[in-house]
């Protein structure tokens, strides 16, 4: 039980800062000790395995992770985990090409979160549907979706989320040769990165540069 709650606790660190190896090998181990955790705490140990197993491509290991977390979500009645979980799912479907089931996941964690009035939970479905919309060469679609979403992750003080979402509004506003205003956007957000030591963001600014 205190394996499961310590690698709980420090999940988004090791995501945040990358320690990628790290973090998926502690999480597969406390998801495998046979301890069965109550499910308000499953789902976040599931939802932190499925993320540091997409970020390393094992596309397999993060479904089934985000699976049981969604179950866990549903058995807690916990809608904000169950919105996270659909959201992991659709991005690993995005990120394996299969557009229509992703859309279908994002949709369904944006709307509990609209019903939640969960703001960071909406921006994170809108900068998902923006990201879906972006790969489907929809730049203009995109673009609105970034926007509430930056908004949101302002209002809420949410430094590292704001990053993100900057660095996507930037890479939309590029490919439609709004340059300058791109080029502010990747500047904040690669600022922030740096004070906040996010190698993965700082990475996805300097890659928006480069564009």
């Amino acid at each position: 039980e205190t394996a499961i709650r310590l690698a709980v606790a420090v999940r988004n660190y090791w995501l945040v800062h990358s320690h990628l190896t790290e973090g998926f090998g502690w999480l597969k181990a406390a998801s495998e000790t046979g301890f069965d955790p109550p499910p308000e705490l499953r789902f976040k140990l599931l939802n932190g395995l499925g993320l540091a197993a997409r970020f390393r491509g094992d596309f397999d290991t993060a479904r089934r992770a985000y699976e049981a977390g969604l179950a866990a979500g549903e058995e807690a009645g916990d809608k904000q985990g169950t919105a996270l979980s659909s959201r992991g799912l659709g991005l690993v479907a995005m990120q394996q090409g299969d557009l229509a089931e992703a859309r279908r996941h994002f949709d369904s964690g944006l709307e509990i979160s609209r019903e939640l009035d969960d703001k960071y939970g909406i921006a994170m479905s809108l900068s998902f549907l923006g990201d879906l919309a972006r790969t489907e060469h929809r730049y203009v679609d995109a673009m609105p979706q970034f926007e509430e979403a930056v908004a949101l992750f302002r209002e809420l003080q949410n430094r590292t989320a704001l990053s993100d979402g900057l660095n996507n509004l930037g890479a939309a506003k590029a490919c439609l040769g709004i340059n300058d205003e791109a080029a502010s956007h990747f500047s904040e957000a690669l600022r922030s990165a740096r004070d906040l030591s996010n190698r993965i963001t700082i990475s996805c600014s300097i890659d928006g540069f480069a564009a």
